[in-house]
């Protein structure tokens, strides 16, 4: 710095970019400022931000870094009722000395802090022991030097940690130069450490049948070792033995002591540093773990010391909640289905559950009867309200047990009768009935995310389906999400929840079709209004002919423009031929029912003509195809803005298509202005009946064709009508 009044307020610096040639600025006695390079030229400088996402925590303010620069360990950020254990990056540990090479966001990784239980006598009572503010001090028993090192001396906690697939246990040991110093003539001695006991899934802590290590981390100075105080690492191979830790030697004050477990492996730091790391083999245990069990203790070779410790903080990622039950055998699904409760989580983490039928009374959380019409022999029905099922690994539930279709018992693997219930990473079949693989009875709130509805070994598919009976109100939400389809549909009977969503999901193939809606039971059903169906973010993989939404009921299916057919975004206009409104007369009720594309709301043609004239009219002559509608009574036919007829092979491709618009629809001449858009053949034509078109009139197009196409052979045909901001779209198999 050459000049007076110059602040550094720790700002980012503004980046100068100075052209070859120019000159340098100049001091106040007008002589050339020039860099440490001598270059001519002011450098031009790069910073990045580095921000700190705390997730609930207190603000952290974010670091401009220059390029290749490292970030600083900020103060730790505090949140109620959690343990801070960090920064991650994508999901990772973050390395501080890594260097800054591009903007980054950190984010902070906590733990739900336990609540430690009382402290207990472990092996030998301590000579004292008291606790006061958050610190332990615990005092050992003198022992004469002649004497070998005397058995431990401390007290352990039960944490109530739950399994998880991370966690931490943190404290501070108060180092004093006494401790340091105490190698002298009488050569006295101290060991001080702290025990983790690590469990499984299986027994209980106490017990201790589902143990899988003991992670320790200790302070040493052992007066018949030379070499002085050091910190050590157990490590429970072989025999076992203690390691010392090369590279960090203990201090006097206090020192941060802290053991990890993410997922794969224990990690062990000192004052933030990694010391030690070994794998934790959890596969036995659906990849989870827990700090169960916390010790405390001491030994002394010789005089008595006095030792601090920080009362130890249990953080644990809170991924299940206490009491959640492991379940890795059918056998033992089947014990859960009968002890189910509200508010459980079940974590399923085998490889497959063969379910078979049990003969059981089904009661709801009440412990009244379940509404089942009074059957039994259920596959996996589920009663408690607010039931998690949680699947690690996507384990797959099946039956091979066959039986007689056709009843509620038998027609579903999974009933859902409960409130609030969700699943979650399943692979589910459906059982040998081959019918219906999930069914959610009621205006009941459901929750299926990152499931897999998959096939039989014979290809066979089943549905999730959403049975609305005995549903008055709209009280639950259906989210169906990030779940995969192979041949199964969604299919919704009636349902008046207050919210349907389907989002990010996968159809890998399509069997009759992907979401629609279907009638059984009381005829009432198939007029009433039911909720909206949202659409988004879903991918289908179709075949041209495929029908993705089959619509026939009064309920909207609304489909915003991320839906994607084979991996493209389609229009609204692209997506029509995907959309089937089954115009049977069973359905002609349904006036309401709609599918909204975008910005296009496409209708069922029975709000616009009535069901009993829409249809192939059969033989007419040979080698023609009739199609033909009438117009229901009080559709308002003025508000007609484009009229199109079309002729579809066998895949769902057009073979022709008449369209009319603008000042072609000019009822009078409609005939003469409507022309074929993808054949031009003069064998194409059509005629009309009942000129001039009026309310309730008909309309009968007849399609023609000639020697040189015979070969040409249709399936179906349709009839879109456009009016005001809807689309009536009906199609129908063809007679010739």
């Amino acid at each position: 710095v050459k000049a007076d009044d110059v602040v550094l307020d720790g700002k980012k610096p503004t980046t100068v970019d100075v052209a070859p040639g120019t000159k340098n600025p100049t001091n106040s006695d007008g002589k050339e400022i020039k860099d440490n390079t001598n270059s001519g030229s002011a450098p031009s400088v790069a910073y990045y931000t580095v921000a700190f996402n705390t997730d609930g925590g207190s603000e952290v303010a974010s670091q401009s870094v220059v390029s290749g620069g490292k970030a600083s360990v900020p103060a730790e950020p505090t949140r109620d009722g959690y343990v801070f254990y960090g920064w991650a990056l994508d999901g990772k540990p973050y390395d501080f000395t890594a260097a800054v090479n591009g903007d980054l966001t950190l984010t902070a990784l906590w733990g739900k802090q336990a609540a430690l239980g009382e402290w207990t006598v472990d092996r030998t009572e301590p000579k004292t022991w008291t606790v006061a503010e958050g610190w332990i001090t615990h005092e050992t028993t003198d022992q004469k030097a002649a004497n070998d090192w005397y058995d431990w001396q401390g007290k352990g906690s039960f944490t109530g940690a739950v399994a998880s697939d991370r966690w931490n246990v943190r404290t501070e040991i108060e180092i004093t130069d006494e401790m340091l110093s105490a190698r002298t003539e009488d050569k006295d001695g101290i060991r001080s450490s702290i025990w983790v006991q690590v469990d499984g899934i299986h027994g209980t802590p106490a017990d201790q049948k589902g143990m899988l290590d003991w992670a320790i981390l200790q302070f040493a100075n052992d007066p018949t070792v030379e070499g002085g105080a050091v910190w050590q690492y157990w490590d429970a191979s072989g025999d076992g033995v203690w390691n010392d830790i090369e590279g960090v030697k203990p201090t006097a004050g206090r020192h941060t002591v802290e053991i990890r477990f993410d997922g794969e492996q224990i990690l062990q730091y000192i004052d933030g540093v990694q010391v030690n790391s070994y794998a934790l083999d959890v596969s036995g245990d659906a990849g989870v773990s827990a700090p169960s069990y916390v010790i405390i203790q001491s030994r002394t070779y010789g005089k008595s010391y006095a030792v601090k410790w920080a009362v130890p903080q249990v953080g644990y990622h809170d991924l299940y909640p206490a009491g959640t039950i492991f379940i890795e055998t059918a056998d033992e699904l089947k014990t859960a289905v009968a002890g189910q409760a509200d508010n459980q989580t079940w974590v399923l983490w085998g490889d497959e559950y063969d379910i078979t039928p049990d003969d059981v009374t089904l009661r709801g959380s009440d412990g009244a009867v379940v509404d089942n019409g009074g059957q039994a022999g259920w596959y996996l029905p589920i009663t408690a309200d607010n039931l998690t099922v949680i699947g690690v690994g996507s384990p797959v539930l099946t039956s091979t047990t066959a039986r007689e279709n056709g009843a509620w018992a038998t027609q579903s693997l999974v009933f859902v009768w409960g409130d609030g219930v969700t699943l979650d990473g399943l692979t589910i079949t459906p059982n040998q009935a081959k019918n219906k693989t999930v069914e959610v009875v009621g205006d009941k709130s459901v929750t299926i995310r990152n499931c897999t509805f998959g096939k039989l070994k014979d290809g066979a598919a089943g549905s999730l389906y959403f049975n609305g009976a005995g549903a008055d109100t709209a009280a639950g939400t259906v989210l169906v999400e990030n779940s995969k389809f192979d041949g199964a549909s969604v299919a919704f009977d009636g349902c008046k929840a207050k919210a349907i969503t389907l989002s990010g999901n996968t159809w890998t193939e399509i069997d009759g079709y992907a979401i629609g809606n279907t009638f059984w039971g009381d005829a009432g059903r198939k007029t009433a209004a039911y909720t909206d169906v949202d659409v988004t973010g879903n991918s289908f993989t179709a075949k041209t002919g495929d029908t993705i939404v089959m619509a026939r009921l009064n309920q909207t299916f609304k489909l915003d423009l991320t839906n994607t057919v084979n991996g493209s975004a389609l229009t609204a206009e692209e997506f029509l031929p995907y959309l089937s409104f089954n115009n049977s007369s069973n359905w002609s009720e349904c006036k309401e029912n709609k599918v909204i594309v975008g910005d296009v709301t496409y209708c069922n043609p029975v709000s616009c003509f009535t069901t009993e004239d829409f249809g192939a009219f059969g033989d007419t002559w040979p080698g023609a195809y009739n199609l033909g509608w009438k117009y229901a009574d009080g559709f308002d036919w003025d508000t007609i803005t484009k009229i199109e007829v079309g002729m579809l092979d066998a895949a769902g491709q057009p073979l022709v298509t008449y369209t009319a618009s603008g000042d072609q629809l000019d009822y009078q001449k409609l005939h003469e202005y409507v022309k074929p858009t993808k054949q031009s053949s003069a064998p194409f034509y059509q005629t009309y009946q009942d000129k001039p078109l009026a309310e309730g009139a008909g309309e009968d197009w007849t399609v023609a064709k000639g020697a040189a196409f015979e070969s040409w052979t249709p399936a179906s045909a349709y009839v879109m009508i456009t009016a005001g901001s809807n689309v009536y779209y009906g199609m129908t198999a063809l007679a010739e």
